[in-house]
């Protein structure tokens, strides 16, 4: 008999077999092996579910940490020595206890690397690219969630679909809303282009890319917006007209819509009427009413994001999108404010996501992108793991952004993370604990088909109870003004 340790820190034994039992040996040594790699929960075989507000894998609940790579299918373009990055980047992610790595599936209009350089054209050496990074992902027992399109000009974007529909109109994110959320032409390429990503047959795997259980998700836009009056109203209409479309073509794999979950008053009935009519996307959710101007100024980082158009509610309002999703990035959102401000102000977005995720969107929550710069880093990364891991609606929470050290990308820019640069090791240090910390309260939660049970513990009688860990302060000791979940593990009360 050996022992050893799972993912969750709990012993494993492999017991030895007598001698006329040798020939179940290696069936036996692949099982076991498999169990103590984690994979009885994450496992590539199956495509992870959901039911209400939890995520499942088969029958078990599944919480984890998560990272953004966005560059890895451009890397992976670049020959031999961009498919080692790759590789050296998902083995990073390996080592840091992630389970699912967001990046671009896009790459529009002319430039290098280039998916899709004009309308329903695509581009097989980048797709080839795409090829790889997913097997790469799948060999690595990680999943991946991809986005399709970017609001911001990086990689083309809603730009490249607006210079397509009429050639001289030219469009960057702070104009007004484009009109690619109304245009039939633009609406179309965005439908032509989601059909050809999710049918895509891997020139590696064989596998179709709707078909492949390491795609955790299909993301219909990053960080989308709509300036101006009607912009709430075509937002909520295109987020619901296109994730009913790319839920058909991929009815397998879950949905997100890809918002900043930011918070913007509800437009007028009538222009809700009028942009769903208008796009054929059915009637509207309940749930577009939103929050009047002082509840959103009061959760937003300031007042000039009430006119762009975003809400959380409206953005993942609509039944196709599985996964509310929601972005906190303190230097770009609160980049004057005192430090105990900052502080204050992570925790009431969090904690204002969680309650309104639970209670009236009854979706799986994900903090897609978090990051923190500056002397009180370590601290805010303490302080959202600990509130993500304490609200089981919190499904996983994605840092912005995993790099190479020595990669020309993303390693000067603070925001960045590398494994095993020294400026790093504390917050390195600190999700390797979140990444446990979520698979030890994912097996709190009921399993699939399993009655209700009581919630899980707090996390400090939770992690007393693992041989070899140490509890620390959970959010219900440390919350400040301004609302956290009550009861540590419980997760948060109704507003």
């Amino acid at each position: 008999r050996q022992t050893t340790q799972n993912i969750s820190g709990e012993p494993c034994v492999h017991t030895w077999f007598r001698p006329e039992m040798r020939r179940l040996l290696p069936i036996f040594l692949l099982l076991s092996s498999r169990w103590c790699a984690g994979e009885e929960r994450f496992g590539q075989e199956q495509f992870v579910t959901r039911s209400g507000l939890q995520l499942y894998v088969g029958h078990e609940p599944f919480r984890y940490l998560g990272c953004n790579v966005y560059w890895l299918m451009a890397e992976a373009s670049y020959g031999e020595e961009g498919k080692a990055n790759v590789a050296a980047a998902l083995d990073d992610a390996v080592s840091l206890g992630v389970s699912v790595v967001r990046t671009w599936a896009f790459a529009d209009g002319p430039g290098s690397p280039h998916l899709q350089p004009l309308p329903g054209v695509f581009d097989e050496a980048t797709f080839a690219a795409l090829d790889f990074v997913v097997a790469e992902a799948k060999a690595r027992n990680l999943r991946l969630l991809l986005p399709l399109l970017n609001h911001w000009t990086d990689y083309g974007g809603i730009s490249a679909y607006s210079r397509w529909d009429v050639p001289a109109r030219e469009w960057a994110p702070g104009d007004a809303c484009p009109a690619f959320y109304s245009a039939p032409v633009s609406r179309a390429q965005y439908k032509a282009m989601a059909t050809a990503v999710t049918s895509r047959v891997s020139s590696i795997t064989g596998i179709a890319m709707r078909d492949e259980p390491a795609i955790f998700a299909w993301e219909l836009c990053n960080e989308c917006r709509c300036r101006g009056e009607a912009g709430a109203a075509r937002l909520a209409a295109w987020y619901a007209e296109m994730a009913s479309f790319v839920k058909q073509l991929a009815p397998r794999q879950l949905l997100a819509a890809g918002s900043e979950g930011l918070y913007s008053p509800p437009p007028d009935s009538n222009s809700i009427a009028a942009a769903f009519t208008q796009v054929n996307a059915g009637r509207p959710p309940n749930h577009l009413a939103g929050m009047n101007k002082t509840e959103c100024n009061r959760l937003n980082p300031t007042e000039w994001y009430l006119h762009e158009g975003v809400s959380f509610m409206r953005d993942s309002a609509s039944p196709d999108i599985d996964l509310a999703t929601y972005h906190l990035h303190d230097s770009d959102w609160t980049p004057d404010a005192s430090s105990d401000l900052t502080m204050a102000f992570v925790r009431r977005f969090i904690s204002a996501h969680a309650r309104q995720a639970m209670a009236a969107l009854k979706k799986p929550l994900l903090l897609e992108e978090f990051s923190a710069v500056g002397t009180q880093r370590e601290e805010l990364y303490k302080a959202a793991t600990e509130l993500v891991m304490s609200t089981p609606v919190h499904a996983g929470m994605h840092v912005w952004q995993l790099t190479l050290d020595d990669l020309h990308l993303d390693s000067a820019k603070p925001k960045s993370i590398a494994v095993g640069r020294e400026s790093d090791a504390g917050v390195v240090a600190i999700l390797r604990q979140h990444a446990k910390d979520m698979a030890i309260t994912a097996q709190q939660l009921p399993r699939r088909g399993d009655a209700p049970h009581e919630p899980p513990v707090s996390r400090a009688a939770l992690l007393q109870a693992q041989p070899g860990t140490e509890a620390r302060a959970s959010p219900a000791q440390t919350e400040t003004a301004g609302g956290g979940p009550p009861g540590g593990g419980r997760g948060p009360a109704p507003p």
